[in-house]
């Protein structure tokens, strides 16, 4: 399948794909001189149009990623970081429910081992930032079932299981 681009000084800076059926559409609304090309699917705004009719990557700034799935530019550190704080974010109702149950009745193992579990895997995530490819890839460990898992020693052998497994 192939898409319509819209072409402005060697640079790709619209895709017309879905405001016209076809080529030929596109081109009658466009004056003569703007740029109306066919091109494959994984071209997209801001990829080089080359004087010999072929389509290149953009320039991808230092420290940035091109997503050639997407052809989005992000910085992936922060899509890192942020991926960290949803992570942490999705256990922070169970940790105060934890935290006040534990006010009220400090001898109350069962919070305390959910505790531990959501520390641990706070700490996990926390720690991602020391793999090998990080932040281009990032391999999280897996959420506690804290329903499930009685200790925190189980959550640890099903994290290490993970990881070598």
């Amino acid at each position: 399948m192939t898409k319509i681009v819209q072409v402005f000084q060697g640079s790709v800076v619209e895709d017309l794909t879905f405001k016209f059926k076809s080529l030929k559409a596109a081109k009658a609304a466009y004056p003569p001189y703007i740029q109306i090309l066919e091109a494959p699917d994984t071209i997209f705004p801001g990829y080089i149009y080359n004087k010999d009719g072929t389509f290149s990557e953009p320039t991808v700034p230092d420290g940035q990623v091109l997503d050639r799935a997407t052809g989005t530019i992000y910085i992936p550190e922060v899509t890192q970081t942020n991926t960290r704080q949803q992570l942490y974010a999705e256990y922070d109702g169970e940790e105060l429910k934890c935290t006040r149950k534990l006010r009220a009745n400090k001898k109350d193992d069962k919070y305390k081992v959910r505790l531990s579990i959501i520390d641990a895997y706070k700490e996990y995530v926390h720690d991602t930032v020391n793999q090998t490819d990080y932040p281009l890839k990032v391999n999280y460990p897996p959420k506690p079932d804290l329903d499930s898992l009685a200790t925190l020693d189980e959550y640890k052998k099903l994290v290490e299981a993970y990881y070598n497994g």
